[in-house]
C-alpha cells in the first residue's frame, strides 16, 4: 500500500500470517536539510490504524502516529535506530550517511517496522484492516515523497492478540502513577525531545513496576545499563537517547506503575509510556491448538517409515484441519 502526502489509504489483508508491517519513506528534493524535516513531519503527521476483524468483532491492535509506533518497534530490533533520529529531530540535524539510510542521487530512503507484537493467522472471514492518513504538507524543495507499507509473511501459530497502546505524560510532572491492568507483557518509556544520555538533564529519574509476578525498582543508570546489555553495543544504546524498554517477557497481572520525573524535563506532548497486552479467548485457542496438530501430523508425514505412524500422521492432520475449521 502506497500513502501521498496530504492523502489517506486503507489496505485488507486475508488468508495470511504476519507478525509486522514493513514500511519505508521515499523523500526526493534537493535541500539535504529538508529532506530530514520532511520525514520528521511525515512520521509525527501520519496516522495509522490496524484493526483485526474477526468473527463478526474488530479488535484495534494500535492506533496513533506512526512515529511512536515505529520507534516502539526500534527499540526490539537496534538494526534499526536510525528511525530515532528523525523521529526526535535534534536540531535540524539528520544522519544521511550510514548502514540505516539508503540513498541514490537527490533521494532517501528510510526504512521502518511497525511490529504487531505476535503472529496473526488469517483464515476464513478474518482481515487485518490498514488505516493510514498523513496530513504534512510537501516541503517547497521536496520534488516527491510518499509512503509504503507492506505485511510481512510470518511462519508459526498465533493463540493470542497484542495489543499496543500509547498514553502521554502530562508537563511538569514530579511523579506519574498508572494502574496498566492484566495481561501485560511491555512497557516501554518514549521520550522525543531530549538527546542528551545524562541523568541530571533526563525526563526519568526512577520507575517501580508492581505486579502479580515481579516488583522491579529501576534508576535511570539502571534503565541505561539494561538496555546497553539488550543493544550489546554501546553506540546502538546511546542512539536511542531517553526511551527504555523497561519490561518485556512473560505476561503481567494488576500492573502498575509509579514514575520519579525531572518536572523541567517533561514537556507537552514529548513522553509517552507504550504498554503491550494480549488478548484472546477459547476459539482463538482451540484454532490455535488445531494448527499445531495439523502441524505436527505434516512433519510426522516428512519422516514416516510404517503404515502405522502414516496412518497416526494423516489422522493428526484431519483432526486438525477439522478443528481450525470449526473455529475459524
Amino acid at each position: 500500500m502506497q500513502l501521498r502526502l496530504s492523502d489517506h489509504n486503507s489496505d485488507i489483508l486475508r488468508n495470511r500470517s504476519t507478525d509486522k508491517i514493513v514500511g519505508r519513506i521515499l523523500v526526493s528534493g534537493s535541500n539535504g536539510a529538508d529532506i530530514g524535516t520532511q520525514i520528521n513531519a511525515i512520521l509525527h503527521a501520519t496516522q495509522i490504524k490496524l484493526v483485526l476483524r474477526r468473527g463478526g468483532e474488530e479488535t484495534v491492535i494500535f492506533q496513533d502516529k506512526m512515529g511512536l509506533i515505529a520507534l516502539l518497534s526500534s527499540l526490539y530490533r537496534p538494526l534499526f535506530p536510525t528511525i530515532l533520529d528523525y523521529v526526535h529531530k535534534y536540531s535540524g540535524v539528520y544522519p544521511y550517511t550510514n548502514d540505516y539510510l539508503f540513498g541514490e542521487g537527490s533521494a532517501t530512503v528510510l526504512p521502518f517496522i511497525l511490529d504487531l507484537g505476535c503472529i496473526i493467522n488469517l483464515g476464513g472471514n478474518d482481515e487485518l484492516f490498514l488505516d493510514a492518513t498523513c496530513t504534512a504538507q510537501q516541503l517547497s524543495t521536496v520534488t516527491n515523497a510518499n509512503i509504503n507499507f507492506e505485511f510481512e509473511e510470518a511462519v508459526g501459530v498465533g493463540d493470542h492478540i497484542m495489543c499496543t497502546r500509547f498514553e502521554s505524560v502530562p508537563p511538569g510532572q514530579s511523579s506519574w502513577n498508572r494502574d496498566l491492568g492484566n495481561n501485560v507483557c511491555t512497557i516501554a518509556f518514549i521520550n522525543l525531545d531530549n538527546a542528551a544520555v545524562d541523568a541530571s538533564t533526563a525526563p526519568i529519574s526512577d520507575i517501580q513496576v508492581n505486579a502479580d509476578k515481579v516488583s522491579l525498582s529501576d534508576s535511570y543508570y539502571d534503565l541505561l545499563l539494561r538496555r546497553y546489555v539488550m543493544c550489546n553495543d554501546a553506540e546502538t544504546a546511546k542512539k536511542s537517547y531517553n526511551n527504555f524498554i523497561i519490561y518485556h517477557g512473560t505476561e503481567l497481572d494488576k500492573v502498575k506503575l509509579n514514575f520519579s520525573l525531572v518536572s523541567a524535563a517533561v514537556n507537552q506532548g514529548k513522553n509517552f509510556v507504550a504498554h503491550r497486552f494480549f488478548v484472546t479467548d477459547e476459539k482463538l485457542l482451540a484454532k490455535a491448538d488445531g494448527m499445531r496438530q495439523k502441524h505436527q501430523g505434516r512433519d510426522l508425514m516428512k519422516h514416516a517409515q510404517s503404515t502405522a505412524v502414516v496412518a497416526h500422521a494423516q489422522n493428526l492432520i484431519k483432526g486438525g484441519s477439522q478443528q481450525q475449521k470449526a473455529h475459524e
